[in-house]
């Protein structure tokens, strides 16, 4: 589930600067490993913003190569820039954090946006994916994309996707350390780091209810149901009026055999708002499975059409 700053009712106070970065390492490579990898990219002093994303963009595309953590004996966590550097592979969040650290070595002023399955990353409307880029405004004040796992430098406008979250630092720390989590739980079957890596991750923004979904999910796959419905509790008292949430606790209480249940909180959920078709699309399917709920499964699969016509989406 990708994190919507706006859902947040109550906004929680984060960490002191001093705690944060004792728990959060900079996401940055030091000057000595810079010098050692700077003439690969043949900046010129008159190259524009976008000329030297574009430069930098292209070498770490060919030099770094995806690796997405999931085969037996893979990396597990995240890898920092430097790692990611030094092993010529990461997927597309180490790779955008790479990339992020050489761009701000030639002061170009980046930020982050993460995007719910951008048009040529996996778009299959039945694949959830989330990916990172950085974006910059060029020389002319229009907004870029830059991504190393396509190799491109693109303006923004052209990118189609389901929904979108710009992050501020401390906000993509979060998200970093929630990728991390997942993957050990996840792909690794490591619940004790995993519960490490969410902690890292809360501390860095204790308003990702997206983070303590994942948790709750992560304490459910091991088999701590009750754990689990503890940290999904959690993520309603943070974002309390956001369907996406309703929606992932209505999964959880499913999955645990709690249909009864499972339908007052999809009930609740089909009044509530979102911006992502795909979670309506789900919740629709769900609805249809209950007497009495047809009608409302109807309502919640044509606000889903309206979203994806709006957005240029064809058909599941």
């Amino acid at each position: 589930m990708l994190f919507n700053k706006s859902a947040v009712k109550t906004k929680r106070k984060p960490l002191k600067p001093y705690r944060f970065y004792r728990r959060c390492p900079i996401f940055s490579i030091n000057n000595e490993t810079f010098k050692s990898i700077e003439t690969c990219f043949s900046i010129k002093p008159k190259d524009s913003r976008v000329q030297k994303a574009r430069k930098i963009t292209t070498v770490l595309g060919v030099s770094i190569k995806p690796d997405e953590h999931t085969r037996k004996g893979s990396f597990e966590g995240i890898r920092l820039p430097a790692f990611t550097l030094r092993d010529r592979k990461g997927h597309c969040i180490e790779q955008a954090l790479l990339l992020n650290a050489i761009l701000s070595k030639y002061h170009i002023p980046t930020k982050w946006v993460v995007m719910k399955n951008p048009k040529g990353y996996a778009a299959d409307l039945k694949n959830w994916g989330i990916h990172a880029f950085n974006y910059f405004k060029g020389d002319s004040g229009e907004i870029f994309l830059a991504d190393t796992i396509t190799n491109k430098v693109r303006p923004k406008k052209h990118q189609k996707f389901i929904v979108e979250q710009k992050m501020n630092y401390r906000e993509f720390c979060s998200f970093c350390f929630q990728d991390s989590g997942e993957d050990y739980a996840f792909n690794h079957n490591n619940l004790k780091k995993a519960i490490t890596e969410f902690q890292v991750s809360l501390c860095a923004d204790p308003n990702n209810y997206s983070a303590c979904i994942s948790l709750g999910e992560a304490f459910s796959i091991h088999h701590h149901p009750k754990k689990a419905e503890q940290w999904y509790r959690e993520a309603l008292k943070i974002a309390p009026n956001f369907l996406d949430v309703h929606a992932a606790y209505g999964d959880f209480l499913w999955e645990w055999n709690k249909k009864d249940k499972a339908k007052q909180v999809y009930l609740a959920a089909a009044e509530m708002q979102t911006k992502d078709f795909q979670i309506l699309h789900s919740l629709e399917k769900r609805l249809k499975q209950f007497s009495g709920c047809k009608s409302i499964a109807e309502r919640v699969g044509n606000t889903k059409k309206h979203l994806m016509k709006k957005k240029g989406f064809k058909g599941y």
